[in-house]
């Protein structure tokens, strides 16, 4: 099976490319049962198919549309950070619905900053990072030097780690990763700010929850009808930031 991250990517190749995936599982010739199952499902999904008439790099953008639809976090104007954006359907969600496009010269003119650890195209209306794992400390530097004294309305993280496939190893890696991130909010989150991150279920994300809960006013559970049934994604949507610094 191909991993995620590739699936989005090869997904947004097809769609770059004009090319039909019925013709291109005949010219990958996989060979792999569960290969061949993968790009059928990816044939036959219509978030897939909605992507690419919409022009949006992978699926997972209507997760993030989907979500917005119901809770509002994203506005014109506002200031975004999209980590884990490889490859960069949430920033394009994030860029068109914070004007950072400036399509809407009646609205205010939003920013987003876009990064992961691999390879991505440039995205429209997005200052992108590529290459930088956030994990390291040099990555939240670069991020700290970028937006020097500004800060921003809401984070965002599609991160995940390569999976192993062992669940609880899995999630033990997914919520350290997203800790660091939560805890990077101090630097550079708003007071009564919002933060969205992807989560794998598992036996930590209660502790998870709670963490989150003496951060932030309210924190939700999510799991959007574009999630995949058969996938183990949530979502926890963060918001109200209580910033510990400036309660000391």
């Amino acid at each position: 099976m191909l991993p995620k991250r590739y699936s989005c990517l090869f997904q947004y190749q097809c769609i770059a490319r004009g090319i039909e995936y019925a013709t291109s599982t005949k010219k990958i010739n996989l060979k792999k049962a569960s290969s061949r199952q993968w790009l059928l499902r990816q044939i036959n999904d219509k978030y897939v198919k909605e992507a690419r008439l919409k022009q949006y790099r992978c699926r997972s953008a209507f997760k993030l549309l989907e979500i917005n639809e119901k809770h509002n976090i994203l506005k014109p104007g506002m200031k975004v950070l999209d980590c884990g954006a490889a490859p960069g359907s949430w920033s394009q969600v994030a860029a068109e619905l914070t004007n950072a496009n400036g399509k809407n010269v009646q609205e205010s003119t939003g920013s987003v900053l876009s990064i992961d650890r691999d390879f991505f195209y440039p995205i429209e209306a997005c200052f992108c990072i590529r290459n930088a794992d956030f994990s390291q400390k040099t990555t939240r530097n670069k991020i700290l030097d970028i937006l020097g004294d500004r800060k921003v309305e809401v984070m965002l993280s599609d991160m995940a780690p390569n999976a192993t496939g062992h669940s609880e190893m899995d999630h033990e890696q997914i919520v350290d990763l997203v800790t660091h991130f939560v805890e990077f909010a101090s630097d550079i989150l708003v007071e009564q700010g919002t933060l969205l991150c992807k989560l794998w279920e598992g036996g930590r994300k209660r502790h998870f929850q709670s963490f989150l809960q003496t951060l932030f006013s309210d924190v939700k559970t999510i799991k959007p009808d574009s999630s995949r049934s058969n996938s183990a994604e949530i979502f926890m949507l963060a918001r109200g930031y209580k910033n510990p610094r400036d309660q000391t």
